[in-house]
């Protein structure tokens, strides 16, 4: 029985037995006990698996009010989330293992006597509705369990706290924030990470995200900003957003990607392409040492491509190719128009350490001319096919050229 129809049936009571001292004695007893917040621990104990069952349950009815805590701290087993229902917080204790099906919306809201926070830390959860979390979203499941809730109208409206899993999905209708609200140290997925956002993908917090596998993100025409410093993709990751902004404490290697603004990459190593890399924007590039290998001939570079602390620089482009400031210690190797037609030009100053190489299809240009460029060792200029139609070069030191 839910808490409204008993307090309507104990204010009936009160009515009808006016002059019952007793009566009213238990009346307001039943007032004063649904006047606060009301903790309901799964038992399981009622002949079937249903949320709405109150014999599953410790307490009178089951949870749906604002003011209601769901707990998970003894028994297990399977549960369906056989209705819509409204809570104020959900927690599922470690070594408990139920196996929770949610067949319809649960809401879990700050807006009573609780916190509005989402404790998942043993079990399954099969995410088959909108799951609408106003609090904290905590996730400690440990390293070889998986969870995915992918629900298409699922919100987290307060930070997600990766505590400890092996693979996880995440999907928000909204912007999703990364945040070691009840995490000692750093967030950890030892497997796959999916994120699909509405809106932004953030992390907040002074700790980073560590995913062991693969890492996809998808924030849709908004922005991705994950640069703590202590990031570790592992290093292979797909982006899908407007302004990209990432930081890895290692090496990375990006997949194929579309960023529709501007792509900001820092490192420390190497950074790579797995496939197609596509910025509208600006692409700006930190590896603090190690080498920069972007030559998938599918890739579309559409602003400069600015890159420090290299040490080998190659650059493919399918169209025109614009170098922003590049440092290289070692050789710049750029390609321009692999799908036909295009050219390279110049607008930061290039200072190679090493040799470098341009190269265009017919009718292509290649100028080089920015006031601050210094070529060291050699500068060869090629046509992959017929000739080049232009060529400027700038160096402040001596030039020596390898080819024309």
């Amino acid at each position: 029985m839910k808490k409204d129809n008993i307090i309507n049936l104990s204010s009936a009571l009160a009515l009808f037995f006016q002059g019952k001292k007793l009566i009213i004695i238990i009346t307001l007893l039943f007032l004063t006990y649904f006047a606060f917040a009301v903790d309901y621990t799964w038992t399981g104990g009622g002949g079937d698996n249903n949320w709405s069952n109150g014999g599953n349950w410790t307490g009178f009815g089951y949870p749906d009010g604002n003011d209601d805590r769901a707990l998970f701290t003894g028994a297990g087993g399977n549960v369906t989330v056989n209705v819509v229902a409204t809570i104020g917080e959900l927690t599922i204790n470690a070594g408990v293992n139920p196996n929770i099906t949610q067949s319809n919306a649960l809401t879990i809201t700050n807006t009573g006597g609780h916190s509005g926070n989402f404790t998942i830390r043993s079990g399954t959860f099969a995410n088959n509705a909108a799951l609408t979390v106003a609090g904290t979203t905590t996730i400690g499941i440990g390293a070889g369990n998986s969870i995915t809730l992918n629900n298409a109208g699922n919100n987290f409206q307060g930070n997600v706290d990766i505590d400890s899993c092996n693979n996880l999905t995440l999907n928000d209708i909204n912007a999703i924030n990364l945040n070691d609200t009840n995490t000692s140290g750093n967030l950890s997925v030892s497997g796959n990470l999916n994120i699909t956002a509405g809106g932004n993908i953030t992390q907040g917090g002074g700790n980073g995200l560590l995913v062991t596998g693969t890492t996809v993100l998808n924030a849709g025409a908004n922005n991705i900003t994950l640069t703590n410093v202590n990031n570790d993709f592992n290093p292979d990751l797909t982006v899908t957003g407007n302004n990209v902004s990432l930081y890895d404490a290692d090496p990375l290697e990006m997949n194929t990607s579309t960023i529709t603004g501007n792509l900001t990459v820092t490192c420390n190593g190497y950074f790579r392409d797995n496939g197609a890399i596509s910025v509208t924007g600006t692409t700006t590039i930190n590896t603090n040492g190690g080498e920069v290998v972007l030559d998938v001939n599918t890739n579309n570079f559409g602003g400069a491509v600015s890159i420090s602390n290299a040490t080998t620089v190659t650059l493919n482009d399918t169209n025109d190719i614009i170098l922003g400031a590049i440092s290289a210690a070692n050789n710049l190797t750029v390609t321009a128009g692999i799908g036909g037609a295009g050219s390279i030009t110049n607008n930061g100053a290039l200072l190679i350490n090493g040799n470098s190489s341009f190269t265009v299809p017919n009718n292509g240009d290649i100028i080089v001319d920015n006031a601050g460029n210094t070529f060291t060792g050699t500068l060869d200029f090629n046509a992959s096919a017929g000739t080049i139609s232009d060529i400027a070069v700038v160096d402040t030191t001596a030039v020596d050229l390898q080819a024309l």
